[in-house]
């Protein structure tokens, strides 16, 4: 099992401990220390393993900290959680001596993420990592494929002293707004707490709203592909997203909310793409 952690204080004591268990019930464990949970993902596929965790409070305030879990690529969520919960109460769990071993994979992540895409042209952007972890990646990354980066809160700090963790909040861009315009940049783009949520701002420093987001990554698919690909969205999402990609080609396919619940509707359905 692939573990890592955000970079919240209470973080490292909340992975020791969940280490422990698992190597006491004879699990294997590949200790990935602080580091965004997409990468926690990408380590569940990229190296033999049977599953990953992430310790990381997300877009909540810095005293919160909970786990998010993956199991054979797809995530441990809903009644799952509830089984394992009752199986720990239970101690029907057996006693084993696994192992831990540590290893650093932020450059091979960000090197393998940046060989997959090129910008034609540099761009101007502001990135707000709002002192979460996306700081250990987000700027190295972005300019390795083309862009000029002006870092915003992209020292780590799990105590968010800037602000609030949460792009999706408006609140929260304020200062990727400003910067935005100030810097007469072309984009903004603001991460939450352990990076796996983003918000953006145009040139304008007009806020672009999470189901445009996903519609044009959708757009994006359907002119690399072919016609007739799936994008599961959210329920939340306005009649732009399925009404526009529709008309270019693609099928959209309306969901529950939550990303468990829109990551096994994408496996089920085939889906490309799903936000």
């Amino acid at each position: 099992v692939a573990v890592g952690r955000d970079n919240r204080p209470s973080s490292p004591d909340l992975c020791d401990g969940l280490i422990h268990g698992l190597t006491s019930t004879g699990v294997e464990v590949v200790e990935l220390g602080t580091v965004p949970t997409p990468t926690v993902y990408w380590a569940e596929k990229t190296l033999p393993t049977d599953g990953a965790i992430q310790i990381t409070g997300s877009h909540n305030p810095p005293e919160w900290n909970g786990i998010k879990m993956t199991l054979g690529g797809s995530s441990v969520h809903s009644e799952a959680i509830q089984k394992l919960k009752k199986c720990i109460e239970a101690e029907e769990y057996k006693q084993s001596k696994g192992r831990s071993q540590s290893l650093d994979l932020i450059d091979s992540y960000i090197s393998d993420l940046a060989g997959r895409f090129k910008i034609p042209r540099p761009v101007k952007v502001v990135l707000d990592c709002g002192n979460g972890v996306g700081s250990l990646v987000g700027t190295r990354l972005l300019e390795m494929i083309g862009a000029e980066v002006i870092p915003l809160y992209c020292d780590s700090d799990g105590t968010f002293p800037n602000h609030h963790p949460d792009p999706t909040v408006d609140d929260c861009l304020i200062d990727l707004i400003d910067t935005v315009e100030r810097e007469k940049a072309e984009l903004g783009i603001g991460f939450d707490g352990d990076a796996d949520r983003i918000g953006a701002v145009d040139e304008s420093g007009k806020i672009v709203r999470g189901d445009l987001l996903l519609l044009l990554f959708g757009l994006d698919l359907l002119r690399r592909r072919e016609p007739g690909l799936r994008l599961i969205f959210d329920v939340k999402c306005s009649q732009v997203l399925p009404d526009e990609f529709t008309k270019a080609g693609g099928e959209a396919i309306m969901w529950k909310t939550g990303h468990s619940l829109i990551k096994d509707k994408m496996r089920t359905t085939g889906a490309a793409l799903g936000g």
